[in-house]
């Protein structure tokens, strides 16, 4: 076979298992399937190789798995689901992650994507990565203090909180910066849109429609502001929690940020990233 015959079997081949790839995440599940059960940590269609590296975008960015050989239904890669690399964090930090990326490259690992998943618009999945200790890449990054969690994923949040609080405790990596938590007098010196960890007091609550705006100020103009949309209200309702418990208290939360006169966090979903950290 020629080179181009060689060339376009390679890429047919790749079409191929990328569309079973799509077909398997997108099924539905039947009734009294396994599938019906609470989804554990990284659970979905699983995948093997072996890591090539780890590399992260300018500013913040989800923290991406290079897989070799490329795999042919990831040829571009795998983002680290329930991670993010925050701007703030300094050249040492991205090192110390590209670092840890070289350390393990060659070590077969397993992708398990989660049902659901879609490319973006680079042509990747999001997805855990199970190390052969059972440990996942996305703990092992947190607890090395090379990564924040992103709080964009349920199903592992309590595994991702362990590691990180972990590195928080004994500074490691990012946590050894003093910027990476913004006060609400320091929020003007952010550069929005941001992923931004944000902590501050809450003046009051105010409501439009479903949402909630948790403000952290007196100024409700230039104040800083977490809202907390419909569904966020709700699993926060869920896990027994009103968000009028949280005035005067001192809370932190983490989401992408943006400028609506005074800093604007929107959290949606679980709402994960929103914590009471009273006496912390």
């Amino acid at each position: 076979m020629s080179a181009r015959g060689n060339w376009m079997h390679f890429r047919l081949r790749q079409a191929a298992v990328r569309s079973i790839l799509v077909l398997l995440l997108t099924t539905p599940t039947t009734p009294g399937s396994a599938a019906e059960a609470p989804p554990a940590c990284g659970a979905g269609v699983s995948l093997t190789g072996r890591i090539a590296g780890i590399e992260v975008g300018v500013g913040s960015a989800v923290p991406v798995l290079r897989l070799s050989p490329k795999m042919g239904p990831l040829p571009a890669g795998l983002r680290l689901s329930g991670l993010i690399f925050p701007s703030v964090a300094g050249d040492a930090d991205r090192a110390l992650l590209q670092r840890e990326g070289t350390r393990l490259t060659g070590l077969e690992v397993t992708v398990e994507i989660p049902p659901g998943s879609r490319f973006d618009r680079h042509g990747r999945l999001p997805g855990m990565v199970r190390l052969p200790t059972g440990e996942t890449l996305q703990h092992h990054l947190l607890a090395a203090g090379a990564a924040l969690a992103s709080g964009e994923n349920a199903t592992c949040w309590n595994d991702f909180v362990e590691a990180e609080t972990d590195a928080r405790r004994e500074r490691h990596g990012i946590w050894n910066h003093s910027a990476l938590i913004t006060a609400v007098r320091e929020t003007e010196r952010l550069q929005l849109p941001d992923f931004v960890l944000l902590r501050g007091r809450v003046a009051s609550v105010g409501k439009a429609g479903r949402s909630v705006y948790l403000n952290l100020g007196t100024d409700r103009l230039s104040a800083p502001t977490v809202r907390l949309t419909g569904k966020a209200v709700d699993a926060l309702a869920a896990r027994g929690v009103d968000a009028d418990s949280f005035v005067g208290h001192q809370i932190e939360a983490r989401g992408w940020a943006t400028a609506r006169r005074g800093l604007l966090l929107t959290l949606d979903g679980d709402a994960l990233g929103l914590v009471e950290v009273d006496g912390k």
